[in-house]
């Protein structure tokens, strides 16, 4: 879990091996931790893991990096 907007560089240009990364909006520690309850208990929660996804308010946008 970062707020790095630099970290998907490694999955996607370097290919760097990662169990998935979560990517959040630069907001004050409580909204953060709202976005990730929220992305958690959605329906997608089940797609995350070796994924990359880059949270917003309102929605979640889930790459699936090819290995």
């Amino acid at each position: 879990m970062t707020i790095d907007k630099d970290l998907g560089r490694f999955v996607f240009s370097e290919r760097t091996a990662h169990a998935g990364i979560i990517r959040l909006p630069d907001l004050p520690a409580l909204d953060r931790i709202a976005l990730m309850d929220a992305l958690l208990a959605g329906p997608h929660a089940g797609d995350l893991a070796g994924n990359v996804v880059t949270v917003e308010i309102g929605r979640a946008r889930i790459a699936r990096p090819n290995m």
